[in-house]
């Protein structure tokens, strides 16, 4: 089996910014998968390219944790109006 890389562009790199940087479980991830790149063009900006991913890495999950901390609040609002907790 013949064992090429393949020629990413800059609009590939771009796509996988827009498409995946929501799939990866944290930004070491992220990392891991830019140094893979790296290897499928000499002109491949990785530092450039870690630094978008993770800012929309961490745009996709601030929703996320903007989401479970409105969860906890309602959660221990309504332990407070049933008396479960002591002020």
């Amino acid at each position: 089996m013949d064992n090429r890389t393949p020629k990413f562009t800059h609009k590939d790199y771009q796509w996988f910014v827009d498409n995946i940087s929501d799939l990866f479980s944290s930004p070491t991830d992220i990392n891991q998968f830019a140094k893979r790149l790296r290897t499928t063009n000499p002109k491949f900006k990785e530092d450039y390219f870690i630094e978008k991913m993770v800012k929309k890495w961490e745009q996709s999950y601030e929703i996320d944790a903007m989401a479970e901390e409105a969860t906890m609040k309602q959660d221990y609002d309504d332990m407070c109006i049933y008396g479960s907790v002591k002020n």
